[in-house]
């Protein structure tokens, strides 16, 4: 009978054990399911947000967006260039017809591409430039209407693409050394300097070495 009983305690304990292992591993198998589905509905959700942001960002078909834009290099505003322009609005059923820089810039003269941004004079921003020594990084930052000067929104990479996201919106160019704080364009830039040709003096000085061709009366 002691053999019997302890032989009974032995399969109780084995099958106790045996459903307790299993019983983890099936807890591990459903938390790593639960955390992977979580990661797959927050990614599903970030891509619904910015498709919707993209096929309604901009003005309607009602409206038309004045925007404030400015070349910053270095430390100082590209004079002539910049002020306020006018955002016309897009098709939003036509996905690659959005309201974005890409599509604004031809209306303001402007070529915008990942690397460089050519403005209106012909003038080529892009990184590398010397800023003073230092090799200067090409940005586009952005500000909300009213927002405070250090709470811009600066983008590095991607310029086409960058949307607009509401009417009254500032956005400063810059080619400035990395860490630099880009300031607000202005509503109304610095005058582009004069172009005015000058006018060369004429020399009227007579020359003592020429002679005198004027008519004499001979004496009779």
């Amino acid at each position: 009978m002691g053999k019997a009983s302890s032989a009974k305690k032995v399969a109780r304990v084995a099958r106790t054990s045996g459903g307790t292992g299993a019983g983890r591993e099936r807890f591990r198998l459903g938390y790593g399911a639960g955390i992977a589905l979580l990661i797959v509905v927050g990614v599903v959700l970030v891509l619904w947000s910015r498709a919707g942001r993209q096929v309604d960002s901009g003005p309607g078909a009602d409206e038309q967006w004045t925007i404030t834009w400015g070349a910053y290099v270095c430390d100082a505003f590209v004079p002539g260039v910049g002020g306020q322009a006018q955002v016309t609005p897009v098709d939003p059923e036509n996905p690659e017809n959005r309201s974005t820089l890409g599509t604004w810039a031809p209306s303001a003269n402007l070529t915008i591409s990942d690397a460089s941004i050519t403005l209106p004079d012909g003038t080529v921003l892009s990184s590398g430039q010397d800023c003073n020594g230092q090799p200067g990084e090409l940005s586009v930052t952005s500000w909300a209407p009213g927002a405070a000067a250090d709470r811009g929104l600066t983008q590095t990479f991607g310029f086409p693409g960058i949307q607009f996201g509401e009417n009254g919106e500032s956005f400063t160019f810059a080619v400035v050394p990395a860490g630099t704080t880009v300031p607000q364009p202005p509503a109304t830039p610095e005058p582009a300097p004069s172009t005015s040709s000058t006018t060369a003096a004429t020399d009227t000085t007579t020359d003592s070495s020429v002679p005198d061709t004027s008519s004499t009366t001979a004496a009779p």
